[in-house]
């Protein structure tokens, strides 16, 4: 089973900028609410979340030097957006929101 303590070790928390701001992410373990069999076919829902290995992006705030905070937050659980999480960049993923805010590819 997934250890969601060790999960966080060695993550990027935060980034400082020379202009005395910095953002900072909070991370959450993967979870799952339905498994598949391939035979026979068929999707089960579990009676409770399950962990996954790895991290997604739980938040991410923005305390920009001498400005108001802003905090983001993403919610990956919505059924009808499953593909895609749901979250209030519009549909970009938190990869993607850096790319455009920081002007790099990582």
């Amino acid at each position: 089973m997934p250890d969601a303590t060790k999960m966080q070790a060695e993550i990027l928390t935060e980034m400082t900028y020379p202009t005395g701001g910095k953002t900072v992410f909070e991370y959450e373990p993967h979870t799952y609410s339905k498994t598949a069999t391939v035979y026979p076919i068929s999707l089960n829902q579990e009676t409770i979340d399950k962990m996954a290995g790895g991290l997604r992006v739980k938040s991410i705030t923005d305390y920009p030097g001498g400005g108001k905070q802003e905090k983001r937050t993403f919610s990956y659980n919505n059924p009808s957006t499953a593909h895609r999480p749901r979250k209030s960049l519009g549909y970009r993923t938190p990869l993607e929101y850096c790319k455009q805010l920081f002007n790099f590819d990582f």
